[in-house]
């Protein structure tokens, strides 16, 4: 069960109340033009606090514990990944594994059944997009490799599109120089066979 804070709740009395607690606003549903569901059932759970000065404690004066709805496992608040699972998760995309075999990976080691391939999929995206931050994927890669300090080669058409590329490391290019003699074909940007 998931709870939030309710909108009475101060620095002196705390309202815990069921995510599905609350109505949909009727007003706000009259302006929408498509028919939306909602997870708000009204649900009358309740755990009412108060702070006592005199005791220096929080003493519940108030609990309903009838819930109106099914079970909320099916919120996305519950298939959220922890931080320690999402850098798995990066990780395990980044070495070029599949949706599905990193989540099995989470819920057999992490014991984190609530996730989702979505969730997976989604974090995987939110990755590719910080790494990209805002460059085109072509941009990002050439830019990987001047830091890297990969030899490369970047062939476009009189309309500004990329007809070849080429790369490898620096000490690549140099040993297939000095190992391969006999190719004379061989020649990107300030590196020539023999």
């Amino acid at each position: 069960m998931l709870l939030k804070i309710g909108r009475q709740s101060n620095r002196r009395r705390v309202q815990l109340r069921c995510l599905a607690s609350g109505a949909r606003d009727s007003r706000r549903a009259q302006v929408l033009q498509r028919e939306t569901s909602t997870r708000l059932t009204n649900c009358p759970f309740l755990v009412e606090a108060f702070f006592h000065k005199k005791r220096s404690a929080w003493c519940v004066h108030k609990v309903v514990e009838k819930h109106n709805h099914r079970d909320t496992d099916g919120f996305a608040e519950n298939r959220r990944l922890h931080d320690s699972e999402k850098q798995i998760v990066r990780a395990m995309a980044s070495s070029g594994a599949s949706y599905s075999s990193i989540l099995s990976y989470i819920r057999l080691e992490h014991g984190n059944y609530r996730a989702t391939r979505k969730v997976i999929e989604n974090e995987v995206l939110a990755a590719r997009a910080e790494f990209l931050d805002g460059r085109t994927p072509i941009k990002a890669l050439v830019q990987s490799l001047v830091q890297e300090k990969f030899v490369h080669n970047v062939w476009m058409n009189a309309d500004g599109v990329i007809v070849g590329l080429f790369f490898t490391h620096e000490e690549s290019a140099k040993l297939a120089q000095r190992c391969l003699p006999l190719c004379t074909h061989v020649h990107v940007r300030g590196y020539k066979s023999a």
